[in-house]
């Protein structure tokens, strides 16, 4: 990632961007430096016969926008920001169970007029509050994680080998 320091002048501050951003980034520089245009196979869903197909980079987009407030109580609500490159670099990050994931995108609580920034707190007490939400409250926090923006490309082409209509859908 250090490309990016010195192709965006120090500018873009890749560690603690979203991890969709700098995406985003090293994909339009490897478009300025390599060509705009990336080839790969692709298997049919039916036939499973593989042909080849282009991209140009310009075309992928970046889709969606999660709601950052999330409502725990009539007077409590959480701040969430998105996963940075900083918690996908991190070692552990595969056997960082769920509650941990989460707790590290809290920005604050909010609860009625008084704001806890998650900075200013202890982290095993955020894991510990994250830990305690119900079942519904926690699934408000898996869609603000579905719903982060994607890098998205989409292309309809007929199979060469089965003559299917295919709608190709590649997201990051």
């Amino acid at each position: 990632f250090p490309v990016t320091i010195g192709c965006t002048f120090g500018k873009v501050d890749y560690l603690n961007s979203p991890a969709f951003d700098i995406e985003y980034v090293l994909l339009m520089l490897r478009a300025r430096s390599a060509g705009e245009n990336i080839e790969f196979g692709y298997a049919c869903p039916h036939c499973r016969s593989v042909s080849n197909h282009v991209v140009n980079v310009e075309d992928v987009k970046v889709v969606g926008k999660a709601e950052p407030n999330i409502k725990i109580s009539n007077s409590i609500y959480l701040v969430m920001k998105y996963p940075t490159v900083a918690m996908a670099c991190e070692s552990d990050v595969d056997e960082m169970d769920i509650f941990t994931q989460a707790a590290k995108c809290v920005q604050s609580v909010v609860n009625g007029e008084e704001v806890f920034e998650v900075a200013d707190q202890p982290f095993k007490e955020v894991v510990a509050f994250i830990e305690g939400l119900t079942e519904r409250q926690l699934e408000d926090v898996r869609k603000f994680f579905d719903s982060i923006p994607k890098l998205h490309y989409s292309k309809e082409y007929e199979c060469p080998s089965c003559k299917e209509k295919i709608n190709m859908v590649l997201i990051s």
